[in-house]
This record gives C-alpha cells, structure tokens and sequence, in this order.
C-alpha cells in the first residue's frame, strides 16, 4: 500500500489568546496547489492562518501588505478546501486572471 505524498505550504500562524506569529507548515496531497503556493510565494505573496475565537479558521493570501484571497471555515476537514480555493483565487489575481 502506497502512502500519499504530503507537500507543505509555509504559513505564518497568529495564536490566540494574543496573536502571537508563529511558522507553520500546512500539508496538502494537491501537488498542483502546492506548485500554486509556492510560486507565489517567489513573487512576495505569505500566507496566514488564524482560528478566531468563534472556533471558525480564517486564511488569506497577503500582498503587499493587502488581502488579494480569504477564505473562512469551521475548523476541521473544511480547512483543506478552503486554503486550496484561497491559493487558486491568489493565483488569479496575481497572475491577472481574476
């Protein structure tokens, strides 16, 4: 039996209770999304990932210091979906097809 392959996407975690950064890796089996994240990554795009305090996970894709993608969820098997539809929405902005 074969495992998955797992790739990684760098995000930058804010922690409650106070919003403390921390470096995380987020791991996906979509090699395309990963491919997707990390060629924005090249072009100054970081990722960040929150859990507020509703228990909902926040993430967007920043630029510039500006959201060009967000997605919200409940914390779980949903976040996976999430992250991969805010890479590709990222993707569409920064590559002009949005």
């Amino acid at each position: 039996m074969s495992e998955s392959m797992m790739h990684l996407i760098p995000f930058t975690q804010f922690v409650l209770p106070d919003g403390k950064r921390k470096q995380i890796e987020f791991e996906t089996e979509n090699k395309e999304v990963a491919d997707l994240a990390h060629a924005l990554i090249e072009k100054g795009v970081k990722f960040e990932i929150e859990i507020l305090t509703t228990g909902l996970i926040n993430v967007e894709a920043m630029f510039n210091d500006e959201c060009i993608a967000d997605g919200l969820c409940a914390n779980g098997p949903p976040v996976v979906e999430t992250v991969e539809k805010m890479v590709r929405r990222a993707s569409e902005v920064i590559n002009g097809n949005s």
